[in-house]
């Protein structure tokens, strides 16, 4: 009996251990971490529909988010005929680098996440993007996803938590639909990836638009463009109501449009295809010839962006994914694209939050000696300087008073850096002397002021603004334009270049007389040349598809100064990057008239409702004098929690060998509007009142050191029958003992965390907590002549003394890992971790866990993990804690339950086996080496995992265990290393679980052959 007890009670432990060393990339034992670099005082900006949450320094901004608000509301209730239930919480951050430590989102939030509107509390979360014109787009397309939820969940009545159907919609229905009634029928973006795919006869059939190749913002948004344009706006209205859900029934969507997916969809390419050729019917002959020099099939990735030339024009330095698992920088030759090396090391090194790679490229010293790019590292923006021929960074320089900055570029004497710089949400000039660090304001408005280039005299900044195309008092968005800041003066003219359409990436000519830039008048961007001064412009570049980078405003062209240009081209699904001499310039012509090439296919001309609502810049605009009213009666965030959502109750009841037995069990999770502290309160029972447990956890994320608090009571149960075939030498009776073992768990316990970076944290915890034990008899008393029942017997009995724990630990934890789809496969883990216990029990454990992936030839991993668990001290092998075992799978494959038999134990009688026993050990040492890919993968050559994931691998593992009195042989002592070789296969079945089937051959059991192991894990 003693022996079962002691295997139940300690093997707990034991198994929280494993399942923590097993643990996925978001739970506690590893994992990045989200850092709140500061803490923010939130106020709340009421209007007449939202709860706008801001802070101090971004009052100006949330008063003309607050405007644009306000007339979505306006808009999308007028679409949808719809009024919002409840109030809409709208939580805006200054720039990216604040919105991504927000706690009212879980998880971490990538570079490319422009906002986020979450489901529970229906919250709308999203900094101020590069120009007022960006955040309204941003804005609206979020609103969309308000209503959405609101229009297709259910609130409950005692808190706004939401079940929205459209959650499990594909992301091309719910994310195209944004994107249509946010920017309507009229988009260059997504007609240039129509345009890619059309000419490169790759267009998607529409049951295909849920596969991850086809990105959901773009197609979506040219579907709903074309059933808009075929149907009418008010299709696309009723559809979210009433719509099948295309993810499992296509064609009861296509029937209520009265067709079927083949037809829909053919009707839908030849739209795209006719859309292609009006956008290239009167594309002008440019016979320049453009070397492309960077692609994916060369010596790129498939992103190749923000290209920058040295000044000489032989170098190139680009941002690139060419290593597929982070964006870095690179240099390369620009006269063949030979990659010289890489510059930045984000993935195994993120030394820098972010690079800025959407909104932002760097620029190069005069003398082409260093590389300078704007980055956030520890929430503060910073100008990092790169020496490119010796592939390291020199220098940093933190920009104080700044929250972001964005394309730095030197002056001519390479004495100052001018860039735009992001304060209050709002984007300006600056310049940076970089001799003192002193920061000087070159603009001072709410209009966004962006991609600065430096007159070779130094005298003039070309920029890109929106300050000529926008008016504070309409709001209406507007093209970014040129313009041209006199340095002495401040003093800012526009160049007047085109009427319609954007302005990107301006490069002065070496002799400062003209400027070539990016346009897109005709919808289709290109390069184009103009004199400073204003005059004819001369289009130099015919791109079919487009020049462009990541996103609309992404810098896309460069210049050297012997005129040589580079730029970044939307070409193959992908950004190539082409080098263009000025010998080669052959041919200039007069730029295009008419902007077809924007227009989204079945349209020859705007029009419809989406059209007509998004043109009307007033209906529901309140006026400034209101916002600004607003402002000044905002209140204080009051940080109230309410309910977020109660679990489904569970209940059940049923009949065993113990009798009958009733459990059940219900959550309940509160929060903050922010997310900043979060409560769970959680009741478990299960048979008697003595197996009724609950906890209660407290978790407040404000400030960089998170902590959280847990007071709980946990009781486990185990039970088993004993039945002896022996009468009672007592009683003479035969007896059957129903037995019930429960070991009940109280306390409190505080955890804390410091994170120095997404991926490094310091853990500290301290708790204290009462084991108590008890084991109660049911026995019923038989005749041993007749069978027939005599009397019940109930005893309860305390089998151990109650255990008064106390503990404190602290670990180091650093995890730069990436994960494929089941398990890690590139980067590295680690875990050092000193544990003590105090009281009944006086012992300390020491946890060492170190694994490294590593990826020489794609798709291929080799994974190494070296594993030390010990407990040392007075009561390290008391007999209340049970040693730790080699077999399970997670640590040596081959030696599990059911491995061994009863020849292997030879000689020895009794429960004891001298194999066993050399398995467990009060300390234990293992190594592991994995050699895995995706079967698919292995076929193409690629990181490719196919429908069905599957991972195939061989293995080695080894460990040994060892007490203090029984040292392993490297020690001194007998212990051996047990060691086992095999091959795997993992799958991962929806996405949700990761089933593991190993071979393993067993080296030091000759009398074994291979053991087959299956079981629920991902790789190490």
């Amino acid at each position: 009996m003693r022996r079962t007890w002691r295997v139940w009670t300690c093997g707990l432990g034991l198994g929280l251990v494993l399942l923590g060393a097993a643990a996925p990339a978001d739970a506690q034992y590893f994992g990045r971490n989200k850092v709140q670099y500061r803490a923010f005082d939130f106020e709340v900006l009421k209007t007449e529909h939202f709860d706008v949450y801001y802070y101090a320094e971004e009052a100006e901004a949330a008063a003309i988010v607050s405007r644009m608000a306000e007339r979505w509301y306006d808009r999308l209730s007028r679409f949808f005929l719809h009024e919002l239930r409840g109030r809409q919480v709208l939580i805006l951050y200054a720039v990216p680098s604040h919105f991504r430590q927000t706690n009212a989102i879980e998880g971490l939030i990538g570079e490319g996440t422009g906002g986020v509107t979450e489901a529970i509390k229906r919250r709308v979360v999203l900094p101020m993007s590069g120009s007022l014109s960006d955040t309204d787009h941003v804005l609206g397309h979020e609103l969309v996803h308000a209503f959405q939820f609101d229009l297709t969940g259910e609130q409950t009545r005692d808190a706004a938590s939401f079940a929205p159907e459209i959650l499990t919609f594909p992301l091309w229905f719910v994310e195209g639909m944004a994107e249509y009634l946010s920017l309507g029928p009229i988009d260059s973006q997504t007609s240039m990836w129509l345009r890619d795919a059309a000419l490169g006869e790759r267009l998607p059939h529409l049951r295909d638009l849920d596969k991850p190749q086809y990105f959901p913002y773009r197609w979506g948004h040219a579907f709903w463009a074309f059933i808009g344009a075929k149907y009418g706006d008010r299709a696309v209205a009723s559809l979210i109501r009433s719509a099948a859900n295309p993810r499992y029934d296509l064609p009861g969507l296509a029937r209520q449009l009265g067709t079927d997916p083949d037809s829909l969809t053919a009707e839908w390419h030849e739209a795209i295809v006719r859309s292609t050729h009006a956008a290239l019917a009167n594309r002008p002959e440019i016979t320049s010839r453009a070397h492309r020099r960077i692609d994916r099939e060369t010596s790129g990735g498939r992103y190749n962006l923000g290209p920058r030339l040295s000044p000489d024009g032989t170098r190139l330095v680009f941002f690139s994914e060419r290593d597929r698992f982070s964006i870095d920088l690179y240099l390369a030759e620009a006269d063949t694209g030979r990659i010289i090396r890489r510059l930045s090391r984000s993935a195994t090194d993120p030394h820098f939050d972010s690079l800025e790679f959407l909104n932002s490229a760097g620029g190069w010293s005069p003398d082409g000696a260093h590389f300078v790019v704007a980055a956030d590292r520890g929430g503060h923006a910073v100008l990092a300087f790169f020496v490119p021929d010796k592939g390291r960074l020199a220098r940093e320089v933190r920009l104080d008073g700044l929250d972001a900055a964005f394309n730095p570029v030197f002056t001519p004497d390479g004495r100052a850096i001018v860039l735009s710089g992001n304060r209050g949400g709002l984007i300006d000039l600056y310049r940076v002397d970089l001799a003192t660090g002193e920061l000087t304001q070159l603009t001072a408005d709410p209009f966004a002021d962006l991609e600065p280039s430096v007159s070779p005299d130094g005298r003039t900044v070309v920029f890109v603004t929106e300050r000529f195309s926008m008016t504070l008092e309409a709001l209406e968005p507007g093209p970014l334009q040129l313009a041209r800041l006199d340095l002495e003066t401040l003093a800012v003219e526009p160049i007047a270049g085109f009427l319609r359409g954007k302005h990107l990436s301006p490069q002065i000519s070496p002799d400062g007389r003209t400027v070539t830039f990016i346009a897109d008048p005709d919808g289709v961007s290109n390069l184009y040349r103009m004199p400073v001064e204003g005059g004819p412009i001369e289009q130099v570049s015919a791109v079919p598809t487009g020049v462009a980078g990541i996103t609309a405003g992404s810098p896309a062209l460069t210049s050297a100064s012997t005129g040589r240009l580079a730029y970044s081209v939307f070409e193959g699904d992908g950004h190539a990057i082409y080098v263009l001499d000025p010998a080669d310039i052959v041919g200039l012509v007069a730029p295009p008239t008419g902007a077809v090439g924007a227009l989204l296919p079945g349209r020859s001309e705007p029009a419809g409702d989406v059209f007509r609502l998004l043109e009307n810049h007033e209906r529901g605009l309140p006026s400034p004098a209101a916002a600004a009213a607003a402002i000044a009666l905002t209140e204080p965030y009051g940080r109230k929690m309410t309910l977020d959502l109660v679990t489904q109750p569970t209940i059940s009841a049923g009949i065993s060998e113990f009798g009958g037995f009733v459990s059940g069990g219900i959550s309940a999770l509160f929060s903050d509007m922010l997310g900043d502290r979060v409560m769970m309160l959680t009741v478990q029972a299960s048979g008697s009142l003595a197996d009724v447990g609950g906890q209660v956890a407290y978790l407040n994320r404000r400030h960089r050191w998170n902590w959280a608090a847990v007071v709980e009571q946990m009781p486990y149960r185990i039970g088993y029958i004993d039945a002896r075939s022996e009468p009672d030498p007592v009683t003479g009776h035969l007896a059957v003992t129903e037995v019930t073992l429960r070991q009940t768990s109280r306390g409190t316990s505080l955890v804390t965390a410091y994170p120095f970076s997404t991926s490094t944290r310091l853990e500290f915890s301290a708790g204290a907590r009462s084991l108590g034990y008890t084991r109660e008899n049911r026995t019923r008393f038989y005749s041993a002549e007749t069978g027939r029942f005599i009397e019940r017997v109930d005893t309860r009995e305390e089998p151990y003394s109650t255990l008064y724990l106390a503990d404190a630990s602290a670990a180091l934890v650093h995890d730069s890992s990436f994960y494929g789809a089941t398990g890690p496969i590139y980067g590295a883990r680690y875990r050092a971790e000193l544990y003590q216990s105090f009281g009944s029990l006086h012992y300390q454990t020491v946890l060492a866990d170190w694994r490294r992936y590593l990826m020489p030839v794609a798709p291929v991993t080799i994974a190494l993990r070296g594993l030390h668990v010990g407990r040392y001290g007075r009561d390290a092998e008391h007999e209340r804690l049970i040693g730790y075992e080699l077999g399970y799978p997670e640590l040596v494959r081959g030696y599990g339950i059911g491995s061994i038999v009863v020849n292997e134990c030879a000689g020895v009688s009794g429960p004891d086996c001298s194999l066993v026993d050399s398995l467990i050990g009060s300390r234990l040492l293992v190594a592991n080496l994995e050699v895995r890919a995706p079967l698919v993968g292995l076929l193409r050559g690629d990181l490719t995992y196919g429908p069905l994931p599957v991972e195939v691998g061989a293995f080695f593992d080894a460990g040994v265990a060892w007490t203090r009195a029984d040292l392993p042989a490297f020690a001194g002592g007998t212990r051996q290393w047990v060691r086992s070789v095999g091959g795997l296969a993992r799958v991962n079945a929806f996405g949700l679980l990761i089933v593991e089937i190993a071979a393993a051959r067993p080296l030091d059991r000759p009398t074994r052959s291979w053991q087959w192991q299956v079981g629920i894990r991902q790789g190490f």
